[in-house]
């Protein structure tokens, strides 16, 4: 579960209107001691930082490693998402908008029980520096920055079919269907001994130019899994597999590559099936819909920096 305290609502967005943030920071000079942002004369102290830093990296340990100029781009980030957060519950608050202590309640338990045990749950709470209230607080927000958002945006603004349709114009590459390969597989490992191994490859192409089924061989011979489904590994994409599939990309169904040379072993694939690119349409249900969330998208972007620039944020 991940629960990100900087982002406590739609988290990719969030995150996306902070790193986008083109705000200048003011002077250093500025700055007041402990003080990272500032909404409507509230602060948002350093502390809040820390805890959503420790947050931060306990969901992604690996930017432990980041140079001191990447930490203090992702601390400003962090005091950004901070700053957002609370003019979204000021604006909440100014609409009365607000869950219930039962619905609150309802969630949080519906939040704890997603863990696999109360032990589980603990280990959270301490590795991201957070307390049952400090939980629940984070649950609340969430359900109140929802609310706001599901009432001032997507129930008042749907994109109307002829958004849709101009938004898919403009961007048709976002569908397309990519051009794909079947293939299937014999493998052979090296098993401490390169010679072998290429000499086991070499007959099996042999065997293969004489005629024997590609499947059988690859369900006596194989080394993968696939075997059992006479080598068949599915669908490949260009750009989305090893380099050394570069050679599959000039097959031609029912052709065979030489045999390849990987770390692990050798490979002999057989192309079995090849789909062209094609161009996916309104008349998709599916490129519909993704036209539909990314416009709201747009739009709940768009609402979020409106409520940032009336509510006078200031990062520091």
């Amino acid at each position: 579960m991940k629960l990100f305290t900087f982002v406590t609502i739609i988290p990719a967005l969030l995150l996306s209107s902070c790193q986008n943030n083109t705000e200048k920071a003011p002077p250093a000079g500025n700055k007041l001691p402990g003080v990272a942002a500032r909404v409507n004369g509230v602060d948002i102290s350093d502390a809040q930082v820390d805890t959503a830093f420790v947050g931060l990296l306990a969901e992604r340990p690996e930017m432990r490693d980041s140079n001191p100029g990447g930490i203090a781009t992702t601390r400003r980030n962090l005091a950004d998402g901070l700053a957002t957060e609370r003019a979204l519950l000021d604006q909440a608050k100014k609409l009365m908008i607000a869950p219930t202590d039962q619905e609150i309640e309802s969630e949080l338990q519906k939040a704890r029980g997603s863990f696999m045990s109360e032990d589980a749950y603990k280990v959270y709470l301490t590795s991201h520096q957070l307390t049952d209230a400090s939980f629940a607080d984070i649950i609340r927000h969430n359900m109140t920055i929802e609310r706001l958002i599901y009432r001032e945006v997507i129930k008042k603004n749907p994109p109307s079919d002829q958004e849709v349709k101009d938004f898919f114009d403009k961007n048709k590459n976002l569908f397309l269907q990519p051009e794909k390969w079947r293939v299937s597989e014999i493998s052979i490992p090296l098993d401490g001994d390169d010679q072998k191994a290429r000499e086991q490859a070499t007959t099996i192409q042999s065997r293969l130019r004489a005629g024997i089924p590609f499947e059988k061989l690859a369900q006596d011979f194989s080394a993968s899994a696939s075997k059992a489904r006479g080598g068949d590994i599915g669908y490949i994409e260009r750009g989305r597999s090893s380099a050394t599939n570069e050679q599959i990309y000039n097959l031609q169904p029912g052709q065979i590559t030489e045999p390849i040379r990987l770390p692990d072993g050798y490979r002999i694939y057989k192309c079995t099936e090849k789909i062209p690119t094609k161009q996916r349409t309104l008349d998709d249900t599916s490129v519909h819909q993704e036209c539909q969330k990314r416009l709201r998208f747009q739009q709940i972007q768009q609402f979020i920096q409106a409520v940032k620039r009336d509510a006078k944020v200031e990062i520091y």
